[in-house]
């Protein structure tokens, strides 16, 4: 079985929320201004790196990896770290409200093998 049989199969699923990009962004905005205990560094001021979480925002908080890969990078001097969850389609930065496509450095926290399938659309 192919990779190419594998993904048009999955065109079949159904997608993830698709939202307005202007709701989204105001969505993610609102959740950053909810959490406590981390400053984003604001983008562009260092190497900006996604950390991309193939599920939802709810389930990657609840994930200990993503917290200490986010970390790990962000104390770094050259890095800044911004998290994508696939809450939304396409999927947008918690920090910046930014695409993939606009990072240099895409990082996968993969918990579940089930989500290979989101990183693989969330990449497209």
């Amino acid at each position: 079985m192919s990779c190419q049989y594998l993904l048009d199969r999955q065109e079949a699923m159904p997608a993830r929320r698709r939202v307005p990009e202007w709701r989204a962004r105001a969505q993610l905005r609102e959740r950053l201004a909810a959490e406590t205990g981390a400053e984003p560094i604001p983008f562009g001021a260092r190497i900006p790196v996604a950390l991309l979480f193939p599920n939802d925002y709810a389930i990657g908080m609840a994930n200990i990896g993503v917290h200490w890969v986010w970390r790990a990078v962000q104390s770094h001097p050259a890095f800044s770290c911004d998290r994508v969850f696939l809450d939304h389609m396409p999927p947008l930065s918690v920090e910046s409200q930014r695409p993939l496509g606009d990072y240099p450095l895409i990082l996968v926290s993969c918990a579940f093998e089930l989500d290979y399938w989101n990183v693989a659309r969330a990449l497209r």
